[in-house]
């Protein structure tokens, strides 16, 4: 990551100013929570494809539930969306853990259904309103001491979370347990349905929270934000097995990952290449990484199964 900024600091000068560096921290932010949830779902050996989706109609939820309404209905808006986030997360588990159905599978069929309720609920336009109360863009557009934004700090805090209770907890040795050896688990007492329950509803409500943000700070309900969101947030989980643990999946190494991803958008756009550079260079660097660990890692890459149980 280091090096990916310095070379974009020799192109364009004013690539590590404070203000970039903010703006990078910041785009990080909600596709770094995003990641986390992904990622953990993949730590039970499972994947969350619907995570995008999940923001997405969180966004929609708040956005047009605020219009209208007065600043104190904001914390009645949050609590609608992470209600709804919580609930998708718990059908996905069942469809999961009950009927068997592969996550790829479960989550991909309840994105397009979501993508499309969204639609729905937008007119099928993106959505936008004047009549937000300020407090609606507070947090994604609020700073810290002036300098530091508020989405950045919260996606700290998230992180620091994140990294206590996989590495500190014994939810966190659970999940990790059910993705490496799942049969074995059973064996040994560790409640598999559950633990899988529980992931999928905590990367679902992380979804949701990435949404809250994206929202906030574009003041927009934008009916790409799914798409735009998922497939960076998947490459920061898989590119997490680069950093800290090698060749596992981890919290450090899907917060640094997410951040050298929109670092290098960030630096694509700022030297004024063409948009498509961005997702050729993304792709690139993502390649590589999974080379990497392939070579190196004696186990090869780590897994996604989709045993359900």
């Amino acid at each position: 990551m280091l090096l990916t900024a310095v070379v974009f600091w020799r192109i364009q000068a004013h690539f590590l100013n404070i203000g970039n560096v903010m703006d990078i921290l910041l785009a990080s932010s909600y596709t770094g929570i995003m990641a986390i949830g992904a990622m953990l779902a993949m730590a039970v050996g499972e994947i969350n494809f619907a995570v995008g989706a999940q923001a997405l109609v969180t966004t929609a939820i708040i956005g047009v539930f605020m219009d209208g309404r007065p600043s104190g209905m904001y914390a009645v808006a949050i609590l609608l969306a992470a209600v709804f986030a919580a609930a998708s997360g718990l059908l996905i588990a069942f469809m999961v853990v009950e009927l068997r159905v592969p996550s790829f599978i479960a989550t991909l069929g309840l994105s397009t259904v979501l993508k499309g309720f969204t639609n729905l609920f937008c007119n099928d336009k993106p959505f936008t309103s004047n009549r937000w109360p300020k407090i609606y863009t507070a947090l994604g557009q609020g700073e810290l001491f002036g300098v530091i934004p508020i989405p950045v700090l919260i996606f700290a805090v998230v992180g620091v979370i994140a990294f206590i209770l996989t590495e500190m907890a014994r939810c966190g040795h659970y999940m990790f347990a059910v993705g490496s050896d799942p049969t074995a688990c059973r064996q040994v007492g560790i409640d598999v349905r559950k633990v899988k329950y529980v992931t999928f509803i905590i990367s679902s409500l992380l979804a949701a929270c990435s949404g809250l943000l994206y929202t906030s700070l574009n003041a927009t309900v934008t009916l790409k934000l799914g798409d735009e969101l998922l497939m960076p947030a998947l490459c920061a989980a898989l590119l997490s097995t680069t950093y800290y643990k090698i060749g596992f999946y981890n919290i450090p190494g899907t917060v640094l990952s997410s951040t050298l991803l929109i670092m290098i958008q960030n630096g694509v756009m700022s030297v004024g290449a063409p948009y498509y550079v961005k997702e050729i260079m993304q792709g690139i660097v993502l390649l590589i990484a999974v080379s990497v660990i392939a070579t190196t890692r004696k186990g090869g890459l780590p897994k996604v199964t989709f045993e359900s149980g």
